[in-house]
């Protein structure tokens, strides 16, 4: 099988990325294009350098040739990944161990043009010591981790969907994992942050 122009372009650009959105999808090939275009518009808007990584899952349509079309025309990093695993916690850490960015990201909807403030403020609570920032109520929710964290974590469980919030179990192994959660909704805003020390 032919590796994807994409996948050739981007590794050299992948070293100097430093937040990845990470999409999984499977047979995409309807939505795919507007899915990144989505993204790449607020990754641009961030002010870090960023890139998409596409997560095939096994797709029967043309997905892999629309995310290269894609990819060829966008100014953001984008590169695309097959997974032979099913489901889509096993997509979603195939991503994360071939980034080579600092973040990795997880949404429920890659149009978030109206929360860009928010995946800033994420990437500045990562940056002054959190290992894991959640943003946002359940549908809207955006995931943030440190790779090597979301790698440790994915490894003994993996997320059921993008929505998810990391289960920090009270074992050895996630001693002096530091998670920010901040969601909303309707009727009350949530602010909490849970530290696990030894």
């Amino acid at each position: 099988m032919r590796q994807p122009l994409v996948e050739q372009r981007s590794q050299l650009r992948a070293l100097t990325v430093d937040l990845e959105l990470i999409l999984p999808v499977r047979n995409g090939e309807d939505g795919v294009r507007e899915q990144l275009a989505a993204a790449t518009t607020w990754l641009l808007a961030l002010g870090v350098a960023a890139g998409v990584a596409v997560v095939d899952r096994g797709s029967s349509d043309r997905t892999v040739e629309a995310v290269d079309e894609f990819a060829a025309q966008t100014l953001v990093p984008v590169r695309i990944l097959g997974c032979s695993a099913s489901g889509w916690g096993a997509a979603a850490l195939r991503g994360v161990r071939t980034s080579r960015a600092r973040f990795v990201v997880f949404t429920e909807t890659p149009d978030l043009a109206d929360r860009i403030r928010e995946l800033d403020h994420a990437v500045r609570v990562l940056d002054s010591g959190q290992h894991i920032v959640c943003l946002g109520p359940a549908g809207r929710r955006l995931t943030v981790l440190q790779r090597g964290v979301a790698e440790l974590l994915f490894s003994d469980e993996l997320p059921d969907d993008a929505g998810f919030v990391p289960r920090l179990r009270d074992i050895p192994r996630y001693a002096g994992i530091r998670m920010a959660a901040h969601g909303s909704s309707r009727a009350t805003a949530v602010d909490a942050t849970l530290v696990r020390s030894r």
